[in-house]
């Protein structure tokens, strides 16, 4: 479901929502008061990271991402909980069993559960 971030946010933050909701792959420009607050030429990182987009992601607790390795450099700021993450070497993407096609930056795996019997190359 589409709806703006007002919406999204009051949604979001209601104690008797009925789902989890989660805000995926939004580009600042859409929000030029929150981008202002981000300014990446001012930050030490610049000088070792190609960042040609700035997305807002907000995810509830629980939310598990399947694997996948991202397109392009990435930097997180986690402002409130905690996630964990599982890191591949970028050599080693064969073992993924990457999917092909527009979906090719995800894994046919299922990292939780693998099926080392379909997918013997995937250990970790």
């Amino acid at each position: 479901k589409q709806m703006k971030v007002a919406e999204f946010l009051d949604t979001f933050t209601a104690t008797n929502r009925t789902m989890d909701y989660y805000l995926a792959e939004e580009g600042l420009e859409k929000m030029p008061a929150l981008e202002d607050d981000l300014n990446i030429d001012d930050m030490d990182f610049a000088n070792f990271a190609v960042l040609d987009r700035k997305q807002l992601w907000i995810g509830a607790g629980g939310q598990v991402s399947p694997l996948h390795h991202d397109q392009w450099d990435n930097i997180l700021c986690q402002i409130q909980g905690r996630r964990t993450f599982v890191l591949f070497d970028p050599l080693q993407v064969d073992k993924l069993y990457p999917k092909s096609g527009s979906e090719r930056h995800f894994s046919q795996v299922d990292a939780a559960n693998p099926d080392l019997a379909k997918f013997p190359k995937f250990k970790y």
